[in-house]
């Protein structure tokens, strides 16, 4: 079975402006894009709007662990975060794809560096049948009364060393990786030229570390990709395009011989 595995933004679902910060009309469109390639498709998606904000207001963007005090507000955070996936779902299967949720605390070990004995039968069995699996950006708890973040990012590499995708998409709110000043993605992204990227290209207040984080994710995740590649999700034929083997604008990613974890 082919695996395609597919990030989507936070940034891309979520619009302040929005009903419940929620786009679902891009996620509709992207889930018409997807419909053909259901088959063998997993998905993940970042937290955007609903998770950004709370992640500067106690601070946590730097440290991707909460205070002890906080531990109200991220209980209500963990439930506004489970309410915009059950909305990412519902709009999938609305689109005739059938979604199913996985969530990182019955998938993930605790100490975020694997999948639980039995994670990846389940996943497996998921595919076979035919489902979508649906991840998601989420807080777990640490044991102290704390929370620490699993992002979104880090759960797309964490599949893609199990899975082995045949393609994996990050789509975001830019077209691609950019130089700094520049109006054209970077075509092919490895780790001579991500070397030469400088840090404001970054979202630094972004909780899983802006561009620069997802560019080093990227990386490691194309070790274990047959393609890995980085473009709109504002522009839902760019999906299409690119899973139908069109060439779409874009930044591909090449492993280096470091894009190992």
């Amino acid at each position: 079975m082919k695996i395609n595995l597919i990030k989507i933004g936070g940034s891309v679902i979520s619009r302040e402006s929005s009903p419940n910060k929620f786009d679902h009309s891009l996620v509709a469109h992207l889930a018409e894009q997807l419909q053909p390639f259901r088959q063998g498709l997993i998905l993940v998606h970042g937290t955007g709007f609903v998770g950004k904000p709370p992640a500067l207001t106690y601070g946590y963007y730097k440290t991707g662990k909460t205070q002890k005090k906080d531990s109200m507000a991220m209980i209500a955070l963990k439930e506004e975060l489970r309410l915009l996936n059950h909305r990412f779902v519902e709009t999938l299967l609305a689109q005739s794809l059938p979604a199913i949720p996985f969530t990182v605390s019955q998938t993930f070990t605790p100490s975020m560096d694997g999948l639980k004995a039995g994670a990846e039968t389940d996943l497996y069995q998921a595919l076979d049948s035919g489902f979508v699996p649906v991840f998601y950006g989420d807080l777990i708890t640490c044991g102290d009364g704390c929370f620490r973040v699993f992002s979104s990012d880090l759960i797309t590499l964490l599949l893609s060393e199990v899975v082995k995708p045949d393609n994996t998409i990050f789509l975001s709110d830019v077209e691609g990786v950019y130089h700094k000043n520049t109006s054209e993605p970077i075509g092919v992204l490895n780790s001579s030229t991500a070397a030469e990227l400088e840090d404001a290209d970054g979202d630094r207040h972004d909780v899983s570390g802006g561009m620069s984080a997802k560019v080093a994710h990227a990386l490691k995740i194309a070790a274990y990709s047959g393609k890995c590649f980085i473009g709109s999700g504002m522009k839902p034929e760019i999906v299409g395009g690119f899973l139908r083997g069109e060439q779409v604008r874009g930044t591909r990613v090449e492993a280096g011989n470091d894009s190992t974890r």
